[in-house]
C-alpha cells in the first residue's frame, strides 16, 4: 500500500534581517509516514523568480536558511515540500509571504 504524505502547513514568519540565519517551521497533520527531509522554495514576490531552493534532511519540522541567502528590502513568498524515507514527496504547501529588512540601529544620546 502506497503511503500518502499530507500537504504540510508552512507557518508564518515575521519580517527578518536577511544578513542573519532564519528558521522556517512547518506543521504536518495526519501524516502516516515519518518525515525525514524537507525542501524549502523561496520566490521573489514581484516577478516570481526562485531565489532559494534547498532540501535538508532532518526529522525536525523546520528548515534553516543561512545568512545572506536572501536580500533585504525585498518581499518574498515561500513554500515547503516534505519527504518520507522511501522518497515519496508531499504536495507543495500553500505559500506564505514575508519581508526581509535591515535590522534597525537605535542610538540613545544623553
Amino acid at each position: 500500500m502506497a503511503v500518502t504524505l499530507t500537504r504540510p502547513t508552512l507557518l508564518g514568519v515575521p519580517a527578518f534581517d536577511a544578513t542573519k540565519e532564519q528558521i522556517f517551521t512547518f506543521a504536518v497533520q495526519g501524516a502516516t509516514a515519518q518525515v525525514v527531509a524537507n525542501k524549502l522554495i523561496i520566490r521573489k514576490q514581484d516577478d516570481n523568480t526562485t531565489v532559494y531552493e534547498a532540501k535538508q534532511e532532518s526529522f525536525k519540522y523546520q528548515h534553516n536558511v543561512a545568512a545572506n541567502k536572501l536580500t533585504n528590502n525585498t518581499y518574498y513568498s515561500a513554500t515547503v515540500i516534505i519527504y518520507d524515507a522511501e522518497g515519496n514527496e508531499s504536495p507543495e504547501s500553500l505559500p506564505i509571504q514575508f519581508w526581509c529588512y535591515t535590522q534597525p540601529t537605535i542610538t540613545i544620546t544623553n
